[in-house]
């Protein structure tokens, strides 16, 4: 299978880093972090265009809503866009300043796709309108990340709070960059489901 490459932020932090295979079963998750490269695809085709019934899903979710059934895919195609917005309502926008960490799912110029993890203390993403998330914090060097974050890239980027089991998903395209981090222009926005952050 291909691989799912994670890697940690540059931070002072202890680097999370790993790799999971892109196996059917991680596909299986709803919106997984196994997905934030599909959406990052399907994010830059969405580019400069607002979420409609067509584009909502990417072709790997219409393939899986196809084999499903047509009950599913019919209810799916009914609510679908109205639960994925091209904005950030009023709770995401409070909610991701209160995160310490972010994941964010990119494709490189080979096509792989890669998970890598921003870190820094609550505060560190903003959300200044509702189709903006800025972002203080850049990839390590070593990162594939570094080199797929450039003006114009896809990206999908998972929120949690694991104490509360609350999951934001937001994709968009890289709109500027600096030496201090980067601002995402929203292109998809929707609660993620809590099933798999389990209580411990």
């Amino acid at each position: 299978y291909r691989q799912l490459h994670l890697h940690g932020a540059r931070t002072r932090r202890p680097r999370f880093a790993g790799t999971v295979s892109a196996h059917s079963r991680l596909a299986a998750a709803d919106r997984s972090v196994a997905a934030l490269c599909c959406d990052a695809k399907n994010a830059g085709r969405l580019s400069g265009k607002a979420v409609d019934d067509e584009q909502t899903f990417h072709a790997g979710e219409r393939a899986m809503q196809q084999r499903a059934g047509a009950e599913v895919r019919a209810h799916l195609a009914a609510h679908g866009a109205k639960a994925i917005r091209d904005f950030m309502p009023a709770q995401h926008r409070e909610f991701f300043p209160l995160l310490p960490f972010i994941v964010v799912g990119s494709v490189d110029t080979g096509g792989q796709p890669w998970a890598s993890v921003l870190a820094n203390p609550p505060g560190f993403i903003a959300a200044p309108t509702p189709r903006r998330l800025a972002i203080a914090a850049l990839p390590q060097r070593d990162d594939p990340l570094a080199a797929n974050l450039q003006c114009g890239a896809a990206l999908g980027m998972l929120g949690m709070q694991p104490h509360t089991r609350r999951r934001n998903r937001v994709n968009g395209v890289v709109e500027s960059i600096d030496d201090q981090g980067f601002s995402l222009r929203v292109l998809q926005s929707f609660g993620n489901c809590p099933k798999y952050i389990q209580a411990r």
